[in-house]
Parts: structure tokens; sequence; C-alpha cells
């Protein structure tokens, strides 16, 4: 009885697991629903999408099923942490259309030529991963019959920071913006792409901008490992973003022309990083377009060569480099393209081997490029910095901006035309070897000298200073002690010499004082000349023997007798005419002031004993 129940158990428990997984996916907490509106749950995502207009539907679970945002509605589809996956041969999602996606989870496709997401109204993705977690494509030739784009967008789509779009496949490009058959696009409407963020990783082409595309990338991370990260056929913009493509890759960019409705071959980029592998070329030409299309690089930096032309080419495109833009490579015209350089830099050569044209007007350049490709008018420099490598400037403007940064030490060199330089850095040696007019800080620097050496000025102020008779004086000045220079000004554009700033000296403009005898009552003088400017005595006529005005004055003899002059009054007892003052000292008198003070002391003491018996009497 036992066995036999035990055997019913493992039938039922059995039973129950092959139920479980043929039923639709189911959530954590068993009630079968996957996602939810405003709290109210349901079975199926697309039941949600149903009654969630204009709100936002929830994954509740991983969930698999396809499903369609209509025409007309609008959806955020929160993912959370969960997967969303095709069942059956369908894109997983297909927004008509305005939908938002959002979450940390993933929407994954793994059905033959389906996507994860195709896109034919608006949408918006902050966040999520979408993957072909099944691709097999393992080349351009093998697609292992389970392969396609991860992204498709027929409307207009905006990529933000946080979303991944990824595939391991080489066979079909990552993400495709526009049509690949452009006469399917009934509308003749373009198929507009913003990318502002994100990562981007796979495919053949990482991002394909095919017929009818409009892209336009402000930042994101690209990278590819089959062509390319960026194919362009018909119109991009890119302004920032990182693009590499490896050693595997055939470049970091391909763009092509095939006519001006839908494939018009226009990129045009003003900033990014673009970054090849080892013998990746950072730009080249797509096979089988009819030229190179229409390039303007004014920014940016390209890691890599550019290389124009390809053997389908039958009419020429452009290549313009201008502004800011870096090129850490060559740049070569191989068949009927015009290339014009007319800023940036290149680190490479540049060169044309094929029917077309290239012309340098300015830019900068690690090797000169021909004589035949700069333009006949503009100028030519070389720049080296002290123990440097050489680089070459072509064009007023791009000398200039070295010259403005030039270091001390360094060595401008001007190989044709007229330059007009101004460089604040000392110590600059600027030469002319070619046979136009050079001027630097508004100096000369003729044809075939030595060179001018660079001096900023650094000028200390001098006040005005007065002439005396015998020391010149000067009017204000500046001088530089760099330079040894004197200026006018403080701003040192008004040279002068010292002879022009001297003030003489003006010179004593002395009178002569005849020598005067002393007499008795009155002081005399020696000869000697005065001058009342600077109120000086001198000895000599030359007024080379200075003196003070006490050297000048012979004092008063005093009297003409040889007796003293007595000054005293009669009856002044220290006069000489004293009757005592002939009376030889006796010490009389000393004696008589003795006896006085002797009587003065008795009588005061008879007048106390006199006072005293006064009171005893009374008492």
């Amino acid at each position: 009885m036992y066995r036999h129940l035990k055997k019913l158990l493992t039938g039922v428990l059995s039973l129950t697991v092959l139920c479980a997984a043929a039923m639709p996916s189911m959530a954590l907490d068993g009630t079968g629903n996957v996602a939810s509106v405003d709290g109210q749950e349901y079975a199926t995502v697309q039941e949600a999408i149903n009654k969630g207009n204009g709100k936002t539907v929830t994954l509740l679970d991983d969930a698999k099923e396809n499903v369609v945002i209509p025409e007309g509605a609008t959806v955020t589809l929160e993912l959370g942490t969960f997967t969303l996956a095709n069942n059956g041969a369908s894109h997983t999602i297909t927004n008509k259309g305005t939908l938002t996606i959002q979450g940390s989870g993933k929407v994954d496709n793994e059905n033959h030529g389906k996507a994860a997401l195709w896109n034919e109204g608006t949408a918006v993705l902050n966040g999520g991963t979408f993957d072909r977690s099944k691709e097999a494509g393992s080349s351009a030739e093998a697609s292992g019959s389970n392969s396609y784009y991860t992204v498709v967008n027929h409307g207009n789509m905006t990529i933000n920071d946080g979303v991944t779009i990824t595939q391991n496949g080489k066979f079909s490009s990552l993400l495709e913006n526009g049509w690949y058959n452009g006469a399917e696009n009934k509308s003749g409407q373009p198929s507009v792409l913003t990318i502002k963020g994100g990562t981007f990783s796979g495919g053949l082409n990482t991002i394909k901008n095919d017929d009818y595309g409009e892209l336009i990338v402000e930042g994101g991370t690209f990278t590819n490992v089959a062509q390319a990260a960026l194919l362009n056929w018909n119109e991009a913009e890119i302004s920032g973003g990182d693009f590499q493509a490896d050693e595997g890759s055939s470049c970091v960019i391909l763009n092509g022309y095939l006519d001006d409705t839908m494939d018009a071959g226009k990129l045009t980029i003003t900033g990014g990083t673009f970054t090849g592998g080892d013998s990746t070329d950072a730009l080249n030409t797509m096979g089988g377009s009819s030229n190179s299309g229409n390039i303007e690089i004014s920014g940016g930096t390209l890691n890599g060569d550019i290389v124009l032309g390809a053997a389908s080419n039958s009419a020429a495109g452009t290549l313009a480099i201008s502004g800011s833009a870096v090129v850490n490579g060559s740049v070569t015209n191989t068949k009927k393209d015009n290339v014009t350089i007319s800023g940036g830099s290149v680190a490479g050569e540049v060169s044309n081997s094929g029917d077309g044209s290239t012309s340098i007007t300015g830019g900068a350049f690690a090797q000169k490029p021909a004589d035949e490709y700069i333009g006949g008018a503009s100028a030519v420099a070389k720049y080296q910095a002290a123990g440097g490598a050489a680089a070459y400037y072509i064009g007023e403007e791009s000398i200039n901006q070295a010259a403005a940064n030039a270091e001390s030490g360094s060595t401008i060199e001007v190989l044709k035309g007229d330059v007009k330089l101004d460089i604040t850095a000392d110590d600059v040696i600027v030469k002319n070897s070619g046979d136009g007019d050079v001027t630097v800080n508004d100096q000369d620097v003729p044809a075939g000298d030595e060179g001018v050496v660079t001096h900023t000025h650094k000028a200390e102020k001098k006040e005005a200073k007065e002439a005396t008779c015998t020391e010149t004086g000067n009017q204000e000045y500046w001088y530089c002690a760099g330079c040894g220079k004197y200026f006018t000004d403080a701003a040192c554009q008004n040279e002068t010499t010292w002879d022009k700033l001297v003030i003489a000296a003006k010179g004593h403009e002395a009178e002569k004082t005849e020598a005067k005898a002393a007499t008795a009552t009155e002081a005399g003088n020696k000869e000697y000349w005065y001058c009342p400017v600077c109120g000086k005595y001198f000895s000599d006529e030359a007024l080379t023997k200075e003196i003070s005005k006490e050297d000048t004055i012979i004092p008063a003899t005093g009297t003409t007798s040889s007796k003293p002059e007595d000054t005293s009054k009669p009856g002044d007892p220290t006069s000489s005419n004293s009757e005592n003052s002939n009376r030889p000292q006796t010490g009389e008198t000393s004696q008589f002031t003795l006896w006085v003070a002797l009587l003065v002391l008795a009588g005061g003491s008879f007048a106390g004993v006199a006072l005293s018996r006064s009171k005893r009497k009374a008492s």
C-alpha cells in the first residue's frame, strides 16, 4: 500500500513540473501576474500596456512575450530588474506610439531576423540592457542562421546614459537607424536618432546610420571588433562620445555617398574621440559608395589614419579639416576626392595619389607638406622647442597660435610669406629665411638675418629729479634692466635714450665777496665766493675749494691798548677801583664775622633764660 502511494505521489509531482514548464511566466508570489499598472496586476505585459495608456507599466517578474505599444498610446515601461524576452518569431517590443523605457532590467530577443526593440514611433531609453543573447553571426558572410540588429529605429529615438545595447555577432550591425532598403520608407520621413550617452558594443557595425537616417551623437561609448564603430550613409553629426575599433576592425568610421535623397554621406565631426587599434584607420571610404561623401572635421581627436577612396568611387567627395581637429595619423587621398586643410593638426604625412586635389591653407603638421599642396599665398613656418621635434605651421593664423604659445628658448623660422608675430615669452629666436615681411613685437626681422631674440620689458619707474648746481637731474622715465632700454611710458611703447632724459647741472652762480679787515669792534672776512643757488662758499674763483661760512670770518680785534678794558661799574665790590682792592689780605674780615656770630648766639641764650624765668613766675 505504501509503495503504491509513493509511486502515485511521484507521478503527480512530475506532472506538476511539466505543467509549470508549459505555463506562462508566473510571478514569484504565485499569482501568475507579470506586470502592474497603478497597483493593478495583470497576467501579461500586453494586457497591462493596453490598460496603461498614459501610465507606467511595471514588470513584476521575468516574462516571455511579444508586446506592441499601439499608435496613439503613451506608455512608460519600468523594467525593474526583470527580463522581457520574445516568444516566437517576432520583435520583443514593437513601438508605434510613445514609449519610455527605464530600470536596470533586460529586453532580449532570441530569434533570427528579429530585434529586441523595433521603433516606428517615439522612444526614449533611460535605462535597461538590450540584447540578442543567441546571436550567432560570426562574420560578414556567416549569419549562423540567427542574426539581426538588436535595436532598429524607423521613428524618433533618444538614448540617454544608463542604457546598454549589445550583441556578440559580426554579421548584422548592432543598431540600425534608418532603412536597409530606403524604397520601403513610403513616407520618405527621416529616422532620427539622438544618442546622449550609453554603452554600445558588438555588431558588424556598432552604429549604422542607414537610408534616410539622421544621427546625432553627443556622448556614449562605442566599441567594435568587426568592421566599424560607425557606418554613415546619410547624415551624421558627432559632437562627443568615445568610439573604439580594435585591430580586428577595418576602421573606426566608414562614410559613403550614393545619392542626395537618402544616402547623402554627410558627416560632421565637432568633438569626440575616435581610436583605432594597431593598423586600424580612423576614417575610411565605405566600399560600394560613389565617393567618400562630404566630411567636415572641425573638432575631436582621430587616433589613426584617414584614407579616402574606394574602388567603386566614380565621383569626387570632399574632406575639410579645420578648427581644433586633431588627426594623430596621416591623411591620404587615393581617388577623386577633394581635400582641404585650413586648420587643426595632422601628426602624419599628407599625400595625394589619386585624381583628386589636396589644398592646405592652414594648420599644424609634424611633417612639412609638399609645396604643391600649400596654397600660393599661405605663409609657412617651422617651430622647434629647445630640444624638441620640429613642427610646421601653415597660414598666418596657425603660425600666430604657435607664436603665442612659444616657450622660452624655442625657435620660429618663417620659411615663406608675410607674418606679423606677437610673442610674450622671452628668448624666443625668430628667423626669416624666406622673402616675406616678418615682424615680431613690431620689430622687423630681416630676411637671411641671424634672427631676433624676443624680450618682454619689465620696467621700473624712475621719478623725475631736479638738477642742482653740480649734479644732473632727469625727467620721469621707465627702465628695463633686462634689455637696458629707457621708455617715457609705463607700457614701454615709447623708447628713448638716456641723453634725452638727462637734465644738465645748472652750475654755480657765485658772487665774489672782497676781503675785509677786522676792527676792534667788528669782525672782518677773508676773500670768498658765495653761490646763492646752492648756498655754498668757496675760497677760489674757480669754485673748486669749498669752505664753510665760518672759514670766511676774521674775528674783531677787541682794543688798541694792551691793558684789558675794565667794564665794571664804580662801587662794584669786584671793581678794580674799589679802595679795598689794594689792601693786603690779613684775614681780619673773617675774624670779625666770627665775633658777630658769637654775639648773636649769646644774646639768644640770655633771652631764653629770661623767658624761662618769666614762665615759672607766672605759674
